[in-house]
């Protein structure tokens, strides 16, 4: 059976944890033995099953623990995120961070980078307003430019009449 066209199988293993990851192709054997072995160790029943976008280096990894319990989607998690470290993969291939991720952003991003992506979007959304919390929770006051002494304002775009100029190519 082509899990692709039958996704609906897969609720027959329920509990399923589903995640969106992306690795080098070359990596994705050692990566999957790796999670596969940690799922095994945590839920001895426990499956592992892999499909998607595997020729642009997009996994959908499903954990199915065989067992049901409070803290096992975030045991799969911290199994599934953990072990993209050593390969250099990503916690997202397709999908965004959004609230899931956010908490292991740092599987797969180093502090400089992390740091970068806040201050754009500090720069971008200097009040905050745009899907506050999704990815960074900044307190009120971070949200001000006047609480944040390195605040550079993005100039306004111009406009004729009202209405945004644009620039013909």
């Amino acid at each position: 059976m082509e899990i692709r066209d039958n996704i609906e199988s897969l609720f027959n293993l329920w509990p399923i944890f589903t995640f969106d990851v992306s690795l080098a192709i070359p990596h994705m054997d050692g990566y999957l033995a790796a999670v596969t072995a940690q799922v095994r160790q945590q839920w001895p029943t426990g499956q592992v099953i892999t499909f998607g976008h595997l020729g642009d280096g997009n996994l959908h990894v499903v954990v199915a623990p065989g067992a049901d319990a409070p803290h096992n989607h975030r045991r799969a998690e911290d199994i599934v995120y953990g072990a993209l470290a050593p390969y250099s993969g990503v916690i997202s291939a397709e999908h965004g961070i959004g609230l899931e991720k956010k908490d292991f952003l740092s599987c797969s991003r180093t502090p400089a980078e992390i740091a970068m992506m806040q201050a754009i979007k500090r720069s971008l959304d200097p009040a905050g307003i745009l899907n506050p919390g999704k990815i960074f929770d900044f307190s009120p006051a971070a949200r001000h430019h006047s609480a944040n002494p390195t605040y550079q304002a993005l100039p306004a775009p111009a406009r004729l009449n009202g209405n945004p100029l644009r620039v013909a190519n």
